[in-house]
């Protein structure tokens, strides 16, 4: 590999949230703690998002900087082209500071107060926080898990939440986080088919979007449905590990769509170094992207692998998309946010399955994108924990 993905960054004195804030809050943590809880990498930034970030600080002055430009716009497009086969216009991008922004802002602008949004759980935490921090409503499509831990979409249960007229709007989250799918062609098909029939707003976030298995297709819903109304929430931050300079995109299917939602007075303003990270990162990256990929892959067969010869209960399938990995823990602790102290007591910070709302019960959430030898140490921490109980 031309990167070294096994090069230990010390995070500590960074003032990172994933190495020294505990893991959203877990008491036990400390300086000699080894976090596998918030959703960043541990790998060094890409050089040319380096290199473009060193070049916009030479230009000496960080003045407001329009986001709207040609090169910008571009930037993004070609890179779903490429990437993805999708093609789309893109005066139809809104440039917000990350993909909840965006999807606050598709909820204030396209519901009402006590009005529904579907998710479907478990699911990442923040769904649940904005729906509520809107007071609206949550109408919650379980999904299906198989004892392989598979999950699968109940697609009568979500049918006859878009048919309650209450409901205006399905947060979908694909891949899913916590789960690790990648939603089929035809499942996509299908659930953006049921919005249209019932007149339901397609809010799509797709951040971890470049992050799947390698040979695994991600479809972006907007392409197999150009004619809908759905709303994209993509970004860069997860992809290249840039989550701290806060940039990201809502692509629109329709001027009208987008002029329903995003502020039609001004331009768009944004962080100059993150404009300059995100060019770095769609125009000059690909090729790290390209090898993190076949590191994280390799981290998440180790894993299994692991697992199956030391801790044989835990039930883990390899997802489909992104980094992290959704471990059913219950055959040996079924609290998990016991297990996640217990753990935490044990140097190893873990994301405790609780909070991803109801399925997540008897779980934790483990990230692996971080070198393979600090995996393995965490996973010794772990043993020793559970050979407590």
């Amino acid at each position: 590999m031309l990167y070294n993905f096994d090069e230990f960054i010390q995070r500590i004195g960074t003032d990172s949230e994933k190495w020294e804030s505990g893991g959203h809050g877990n008491v036990y943590f400390d300086e000699n703690s080894l976090s596998f809880s918030i959703a960043d990498m541990d790998f060094a930034l890409a050089p040319n998002i380096d290199k473009a970030i060193r070049q916009r600080l030479d230009k000496k002055i960080l003045g407001y900087t329009e986001v709207a430009t040609p090169a910008f716009r571009k930037s993004v497009t070609d890179w779903f082209s490429r990437r993805f086969g999708w093609n789309f216009d893109g005066k139809l991008i809104y440039t917000v500071e990350g993909v909840m922004d965006g999807v606050r802002l598709a909820i204030e602008k396209l519901s009402e107060e006590g009005e529904g949004v579907i998710i479907q759980q478990p699911v990442y935490p923040p769904f649940m926080r904005v729906v509520r921090s809107l007071n609206r409503k949550l109408a919650v499509n379980h999904l299906v898990k198989d004892e392989n831990n598979f999950y699968s979409i109940n697609f009568d249960e979500l049918e006859k939440l878009l048919a309650d007229e209450n409901n205006k709007i399905f947060l979908l989250c694909s891949p899913h986080n916590p789960v690790g799918r990648v939603w089929t062609e035809e499942e996509l098909s299908k659930m953006a088919d049921l919005c249209h029939k019932y007149g339901v707003i397609l809010l799509s976030d797709e951040i971890h979007c470049d992050l799947t298995r390698v040979g695994v297709v991600h479809h972006p819903v907007a392409k197999l449905k150009p004619d809908y109304d759905i709303i994209t929430c993509v970004s860069p931050s997860k992809t290249f590990n840039i989550a701290g300079l806060q940039i990201a995109n809502m692509v629109f299917s329709s001027e009208k769509l987008k002029n329903k939602v995003a502020p039609s007075h001004g331009g768009q303003c944004a962080n100059p170094l993150s404009i300059a990270a995100l060019l770095g990162a769609y125009n000059e990256s690909e090729d790290w992207l390209d090898q993190v990929k076949v590191y994280i892959d390799g981290n998440l067969k180790f894993l299994k692998e692991w697992l199956d010869e030391n801790l044989p209960k835990i039930v883990y399938r390899i997802p489909d998309g992104t980094y992290l990995a959704w471990l059913d823990v219950s055959a040996y602790q079924p609290d998990s946010e016991k297990f996640a102290f217990d753990c935490g007591k044990g140097g190893i910070i873990v994301e405790q399955g609780d909070v991803f709302g109801d399925g997540g019960k008897g779980f934790i959430r483990f990230n692996v994108g971080t070198p393979r030898h600090v995996i393995k140490e965490g996973l010794e921490r772990m043993k020793k924990v559970i050979q407590k109980y």
